[in-house]
């Protein structure tokens, strides 16, 4: 009896895990968590004018990240994103011993189940930022942080399998993005069709993005081309903001790490086109 009673909080555990984490099944109450003063940030100077617009036609399910769930817009323009309440577990993470013991550390439990305003604070704080000073360098059109008067819309989401759900975005997180084409899928496209002056150009045009951010005192330890950047008619933009930050001593001292955003990327594309002799 004693041993049921020590192994109880081992399988209570487990159970949550399966119940809160396993698979990718869309339950819009999950996303539909409201506003708590903990993470909600009120956004100057929101501009509501492509909002009725957007949001009156149907989404259908883009992808999952590890902070957002995300779906495309009828005509393609737009991506409309959701916070997780809780970080998803990756697919299959099930099949690795390791990611069952990791499930089990102090780190892991925290961050899931105690730390869960605190993860959407700095994930809030940073859309601000970008919403503010780097809104046509993230494609951001509108983010939904706090309550507003203004957001009384409801719309139709379809999910992974194909079911539909009506969506209350008056007490709904959510960010509405400008529908890029992933960075490397568009440097691929211009390479391919050896489009050589465009592609220098489409360079050029990401390590201004760069700059511009370091101008401002904000970086990201990430420059992954197929995942966190894109292009919108023919211009770059970051697409995930989740990891950006502010350091102001980056105003007075930028160089190091521009050199090392910059060799980072020179890498990836040295690793990338050097072979078909298009590298910058």
């Amino acid at each position: 009896m004693l041993f049921f009673f020590l192994l109880l909080p081992i399988f209570f555990h487990l159970g949550c895990v399966i119940y809160f984490h396993f698979g990718e099944t869309f339950k819009p109450r999950q996303f539909e968590h409201g506003f708590k003063k903990s993470y909600s940030t009120v956004v100057a100077g929101l501009d509501y004018s492509q909002l009725d617009s957007a949001l009156c036609q149907r989404f259908t399910y883009l992808g999952r990240g590890l902070q957002m769930t995300a779906f495309i817009s009828e005509d393609g323009n737009y991506v409309l994103k959701f916070f997780h309440p809780r970080i998803p577990l990756k697919s299959n993470w099930y099949l690795n011993w390791k990611n069952w013991k990791r499930t089990y550390s102090l780190k892991w439990i925290s961050t899931n189940w105690f730390q869960t305003g605190r993860r959407l604070e700095k994930m809030f704080n940073r859309l601000k930022i970008a919403y503010s000073v780097l809104r046509d360098e993230t494609g951001l059109v509108f983010i939904h942080l706090a309550p507003s008067d203004r957001v009384n819309h409801f719309v139709h989401v379809i999910d992974k399998q194909g079911k539909a759900h009506l969506m209350n975005l008056n007490q709904t997180p959510f960010v509405l993005q400008k529908k890029a084409m992933i960075a490397s899928d568009y440097l691929d496209q211009l390479a391919n069709e050896n489009r050589v002056d465009e592609l220098k150009e489409a360079i050029t045009l990401i390590e201004q993005l760069f700059a511009k951010r370091l101008k401002l005192g904000i970086t990201d330890p990430n420059q992954n081309m197929d995942i966190n950047y894109g292009f919108v008619d023919g211009r770059p933009i970051q697409i995930d903001v989740g990891r950006i930050r502010s350091e102001p001593i980056l105003l007075i001292e930028p160089e190091e790490e521009q050199k090392r955003i910059l060799d980072n990327f020179h890498k990836w594309l040295s690793n990338r086109y050097s072979a078909k002799g298009l590298e910058k």
